[in-house]
C-alpha cells in the first residue's frame, strides 16, 4: 500500500511539474508577443467569375512584364484578315490612398491618352468632361473613349475604351485598346462584357 501511494505522490509530482513548465512556456510566448506589431487583416475583392468568350475573342495568357503584374484577365481580338487587332484586359489596382478621386481619374486618363500620342491634359481640368458614367456596371463606373494615333506609327489609328470602377480597396480597370477599326466594332460588345465582368 506505501509502495502504491509512493508511485502516486511521484505521479503527480511529474504532473506538477510539467504543468509549470507549459505554463512558463505559454506565459514566455505570449510574453514575447506582446513586442511584436499586431497583425493588420486586409480584405480583397474577389475576382469576378470567369466570363463567357464573345465570339471572335480568345483569352490569352498574361505576358510578364512591366505594366501587367496587376492583369488579372487578357483577351485578344483579331479582324477577320489578321491584320488589325486589339486587347481586351481587366486589371485590379489598389485602391487610391493620398489622393481625390478626381485626381485617381486624371493620372489614369492622361496615361492612357499618352498611349494614343494624345496631348495630357491640365492640372486643372474637368476630368468629368472627358468621361461619361456607366451606371450599368455601377454608381461610381466612369469610361474614357478616345481615339489617336500609334506614338511609335504616326499612321496607326488606334483607340481606347477604358473603364474604372472603384471599390472599397481596390480599383477594377477594364480596358479594350488596339486598331481603331476593330475597337469601334466591338465596343457594343466590350461594354455588355464588362456589365457580366463585375
Amino acid at each position: 500500500m506505501g509502495h502504491s501511494l509512493n508511485i502516486c505522490m511521484r505521479s503527480e509530482k511529474i504532473i506538477i511539474v510539467r504543468s509549470a513548465w507549459a505554463g512558463l512556456c505559454l506565459g514566455l510566448v505570449l510574453f514575447a508577443g506582446c513586442n511584436k506589431p499586431g497583425i493588420e487583416v486586409y480584405t480583397v475583392q474577389s475576382l469576378p467569375p470567369r466570363v463567357t468568350v464573345p465570339e471572335g475573342w480568345k483569352e490569352v495568357s498574361i505576358p510578364k512584364g512591366f505594366g501587367t503584374e496587376d492583369q488579372k484577365q487578357r483577351f485578344e481580338i483579331t479582324r477577320k484578315d489578321g491584320n488589325a487587332t486589339a486587347i481586351a484586359t481587366l486589371t485590379v489596382l489598389p485602391g487610391r490612398k493620398d489622393m481625390s478621386m478626381e485626381q485617381y481619374l486624371l493620372i489614369n486618363v492622361n496615361r492612357w491618352r499618352g498611349q494614343l500620342d494624345l496631348v495630357a491634359l491640365p492640372k486643372d481640368a474637368e476630368i468629368e468632361d472627358y468621361l461619361q458614367r456607366l451606371p450599368e456596371l455601377s454608381e461610381t463606373a466612369w469610361l474614357m473613349d478616345a481615339n489617336g494615333t500609334s506614338p511609335t506609327n504616326p499612321g496607326e489609328m488606334l483607340r481606347t475604351l477604358a473603364v474604372l470602377n472603384p471599390m472599397s480597396n481596390a480599383t477594377w480597370i477594364y480596358k479594350l485598346s488596339g486598331d481603331d477599326g476593330v475597337v469601334r466594332k466591338e465596343r457594343a460588345t466590350f461594354i455588355k462584357m464588362v456589365s457580366d465582368w463585375k
